[in-house]
């Protein structure tokens, strides 16, 4: 469905504070989280060394433009997470499909809290 309207540009100011308005009252902190775009979906056993090396061969060579985002399904910790690094500002994972069991390095994770069950 599509709606559209007509209005004086000086209006357009009063619009945009009155959106505002009744977005600050009717819309969750939950609602304003942006949307995650996910490029494609793998399995754990797919996110090998060299495909995740054949990924960043894909990616642009500037780091300002969007990386790969891809999910992983039906994850969870195998067993609890472990800072690591000076300061501990990075966290080691294993995570388990059910099948395989992989160490994952969450880098410059700071102080973040540390994910725990299903991913």
């Amino acid at each position: 469905m599509a709606a559209g309207l007509s209005m004086r540009p000086q209006n357009i100011d009063a619009l945009r504070h009155r959106l505002g308005e009744l977005a600050r009252r009717t819309l969750t902190r939950d609602q304003l989280q942006p949307l995650l775009r996910l490029d494609a979906e793998s399995n754990l056993s797919d996110m090998t060394l060299e495909r995740v090396g054949e990924l960043q061969r894909l990616e642009p060579p500037d780091r300002e433009t969007r990386r790969f985002k891809l999910i992983v399904r039906n994850v969870r910790l195998q067993r609890p997470t472990l800072r690591m690094g000076r300061d501990h500002r990075h966290a080691k994972l294993w995570v388990t499909d059910g099948r395989l069991v992989c160490e994952v390095v969450w880098w410059g994770c700071e102080d973040a809290p540390l994910p725990a069950g299903k991913l």
